[in-house]
């Protein structure tokens, strides 16, 4: 049996969370559920996988940073949309437009450390060098479960994750921010 060179250009980790993500976020559609536990983090985590894929196979690596970042911001405006998505067509009526006001005292702050905190990690993708080499020591097992560092998949992956998490937690809070009703 032939086994390929280790590491992958795509490891076995983000394989398997892109697979689950579509196979739960395509079962919630199909039983109409709301959107809630393992459904957000599906929801959540395709866009991340597909979006890593798409760039792996359609840019070079000399536009990285701006690769990563606008990633992000693609991944977080998907992610919110398939939790609305999910919900309006379990229910009829979108996740967070709701008669009384779900924004409670302090979530403005919550929504703003968000941004503070995406700015601050695309800052350090900017500052350093993400497809520096690997040591044994430095990364071995990162490597080896999310894919190579030397090419743009893992990167784009481990950083959309972070990024578009705290992207989507300042999209959900503009959203609640402005669209709040008075009950």
């Amino acid at each position: 049996m032939i086994i390929p060179n280790l590491p992958w250009i795509i490891g076995p980790v983000p394989i398997l969370l892109t697979l689950w993500s579509i196979y739960d976020y395509a079962s919630a559609l199909r039983n109409r559920e709301v959107a809630a536990g393992a459904h957000v983090a599906a929801a959540y985590l395709l866009p991340v996988g597909i979006v890593s894929l798409l760039a792996q196979l359609l840019f070079s690596q000399n536009i990285l940073p701006l690769i990563l970042v606008s990633s992000q911001i693609l991944s977080a405006i998907i992610a919110v949309s398939l939790i609305l998505y999910l919900n309006y067509s379990s229910s009829g009526s979108a996740f967070l437009r709701k008669k009384t006001s779900s924004v409670t005292y302090g979530f403005e702050y919550i929504t703003m450390a968000s941004l503070v905190i995406v700015f601050i990690i695309n800052i350090m993708i900017v500052y350093s060098d993400p497809l520096s080499p690997c040591t044994i020591g430095k990364c071995y097992v990162l490597e080896y479960t999310f894919g190579s560092k030397s090419d743009i998949f893992s990167n784009v992956y481990m950083i959309g994750v972070v990024g578009a998490f705290f992207l989507s937690v300042f999209i959900v809070g503009v959203y609640s921010i402005f669209f709040k009703r008075k009950g």
